[in-house]
């Protein structure tokens, strides 16, 4: 799979500026990110892949690809992790779908400071859920199940969100969500579910 930051030069603006993306390309299948940054074609240096000096918000709108960069070195990162352990169980042609879900919810949890990516002693990461997450939303074989059971429709976040809630039960932790749940269980005085 091929990974780079470019313009897309389909999609001009009305001031003549080219929304900058990453474009990931495997074969003949073609996707992209978006990283909410539009330029003109004399303001982006291809090879470099990066604004040029001469646009007046290049210190900036650079500081925000250098993220973008790291953003995919960690989707990169944890994408061969999977592909390495899961080969025999991952649909064919799936990688580029995989890979931006993974930078999705990696950036989602960076930006709400998860740690996501972070190794912690004795304790399954909120990216390691993630991570099973992705395999088994594209494994061949539904019968491999996820670390926590949950049903089949539940996304990543459910899967953090249980985890979360969980761990902070047992820890018996002040935990936001978790005091809201025991209150509006308390208040209606009958089972609700943990993780609706």
């Amino acid at each position: 799979m091929d990974i780079k930051i470019t313009l897309r030069k389909d999609k001009k603006n009305r001031k003549n500026e080219y929304p900058v993306v990453i474009q990931l390309s495997n074969k003949k299948e073609v996707a992209r990110i978006s990283l909410a940054i539009s330029v003109g074609l004399e303001d982006f240096d291809e090879k470099n892949q990066k604004i040029k000096r001469t646009n007046k918000q290049s210190s900036t709108l650079n500081e925000n690809i250098e993220y973008a960069k790291k953003l995919i070195q960690l989707s990169e990162h944890h994408l061969k992790d999977i592909l390495l352990n899961a080969r025999l169980n991952i649909k064919a042609n799936s990688e580029i779908a995989m890979f931006k879900k993974l930078y999705e919810k990696i950036k989602l949890g960076l930006e709400s400071d998860d740690n996501y990516g972070v190794e912690l002693p004795n304790r399954t990461t909120d990216i390691d859920i993630i991570k099973d997450a992705v395999v088994y939303e594209f494994s061949q074989n539904k019968r491999q199940r996820p670390v926590i059971p949950v049903p089949r429709r539940a996304t990543p976040e459910t899967y953090v969100k249980i985890q979360r809630l969980t761990e902070a039960i047992i820890n018996n932790q002040s935990n936001a969500e978790v005091d809201s749940w025991l209150a509006m269980r308390a208040s209606t005085n009958e089972h609700t579910p943990l993780a609706s």
